[in-house]
């Protein structure tokens, strides 16, 4: 499947693709639409990196 199909199988807005595939933030409506179309669970599409810059105080 390529991107292009799983964008529309999914009704993903182009944009949001691009967002994805620059690692900037989408919403988990976005990941529930992609579990559902390739039949898995969240936790196969999506991976947590911890984000060191990312300084809390």
């Amino acid at each position: 499947m390529t991107a292009a199909d799983l964008r529309k199988q999914a009704d993903i807005a182009p944009n949001t693709l691009t967002r994805m595939k620059k690692d900037q933030t989408v919403t988990m409506q976005v990941f529930e639409r992609i579990c559902d179309v390739l039949d898995t669970d969240f936790g196969d599409v999506v991976e947590y990196i911890q984000d060191d810059s990312d300084e809390r105080t």
